[in-house]
């Protein structure tokens, strides 16, 4: 199974991506690729004047527990999509992404 692993996304076929991050991120076309921005939902580290780490719960939009579910779901849809179109034409049909909007 894959996992990461010090900056590095590493396949259980041996194959490893470096990753200036550590997230992976799927479009709507089914695309895929890193990117990571927390304002949506995440968390905020900061540090307070006596040199502690603190964090704190960031949710700009108010996002319900529902609304968390709901985004979920939709990448959950997005990658099992994708799972199904690259079972279908391989992975050298660009048939294989969606039109983007």
């Amino acid at each position: 199974m894959a996992h990461f692993k010090r900056k590095c996304l590493v396949l259980s076929s041996g194959k490893q991506i470096k990753m200036t991050g550590a997230a992976l991120c799927i479009l709507p076309s089914l695309e895929i690729g890193e990117g990571f921005t927390n304002s949506i939902f995440g968390l905020n580290e900061m540090v307070t004047e006596n040199n502690k780490a603190t964090s704190q719960l960031s949710n700009p939009y108010q996002l319900s527990p529902a609304d968390i579910h709901e985004i979920a779901h939709l990448h959950i849809r997005y990658w099992l999509d994708l799972i199904e179109a690259v079972s279908e034409s391989g992975t050298k049909d660009a048939s294989i992404f969606r039109k983007k909007e």
